[in-house]
């Protein structure tokens, strides 16, 4: 997914700063022993001439020794400092990719995510569904679709009020989390109306997952005071055609939610 493709790019990225940064130091390096070099060189050319005309009476001068000692020693130290402070340039600009991928990933996460539910969004169901339809059309996988529908909802925020009618929302949310598997997808598709994706699900173990729902919302209604709203929800399954349209799928998953809801055969 998006974070997966975000962290190879980030790998790659690193990579690549790091060999810019390694062949800066070898170019660093050879100039520093050039350098050096060089110096060894000149001192050598300037002492040359007192060594071929008194080679009996060799004298080292001590002065000339030490400047080319610092001077060597000094360059070393400058490179040592240089390459430093390049390596302190790259570790702040890896910490630097690494918070605008988290803020990436946060603000991604943020526009898929129902911020009242946690559930996934309309927005995010559009993206995974091309996904699961393109994965059902490669592997001639099955793809089933359940579209929930709680029953008389504007009746509670009508009669016990919106903040009771939130809640109603929030603890349905996490009665299908609970109940679906992780490899379904949960999505709050607007209102009172939630979305179950279920891939690799056929059309008799969806109408199975369906009558498990209700027979859960039966006994979380049962839990709950007798004052406060008896959930009741409509459901209808549809299955994934191979070469198929995404919209004939919800099509025809609504149309049997709006039948069933009609003819209150799996009201609760």
């Amino acid at each position: 997914m998006n974070q997966e493709r975000r962290l190879r790019q980030t790998e790659q990225a690193l990579r690549e700063m790091e060999e810019l940064e390694e062949g800066k130091d070898f170019l660093l390096w050879s100039v520093a022993i050039l350098a050096a070099l060089i110096l060894v060189v000149s001192a050598i050319a300037v002492a040359l001439p007192d060594l071929v005309w008194n080679v009996g009476s060799i004298e080292v001068d001590g002065r000339l020794l030490a400047q080319i000692v610092f001077a060597f020693i000094s360059l070393i130290v400058l490179f040592n400092l240089y390459a430093l402070r390049q390596r302190y340039l790259l570790e702040r600009s890896r910490q630097e990719l690494f918070q605008q991928i988290a803020r990436a990933d946060t603000a991604e996460k943020i526009s898929y995510t129902d911020p009242l539910t946690g559930l996934f969004n309309r927005r995010y169901m559009e993206h995974i569904m091309v996904t699961e339809v393109k994965r059902a059309d490669r592997t001639g996988g099955e793809l089933s679709l359940l579209i929930i529908d709680l029953d008389d909802f504007g009746e509670v925020n009508k009669t016990l009020g919106h903040l009771e009618g939130d809640r109603v929302l929030t603890d349905v949310a996490r009665l299908l989390t609970r109940i679906f598997r992780q490899s379904d997808t949960v999505i709050r598709f607007g209102g009172d109306e939630f979305v179950v994706i279920m891939p690799d699900t056929t059309e008799e173990q969806a109408r199975a997952s369906r009558e498990r729902l209700v027979a859960q919302v039966e006994g979380w209604n049962a839990s709950r005071p007798a004052d406060s709203y008896q959930v009741r929800l409509s459901a209808g399954v549809s299955v994934y055609e191979q070469g198929g349209k995404v919209a004939d799928l919800f099509e025809k998953a609504d149309r049997a939610m709006r039948m069933q809801k009609a003819s209150r055969e799996v009201a609760v």
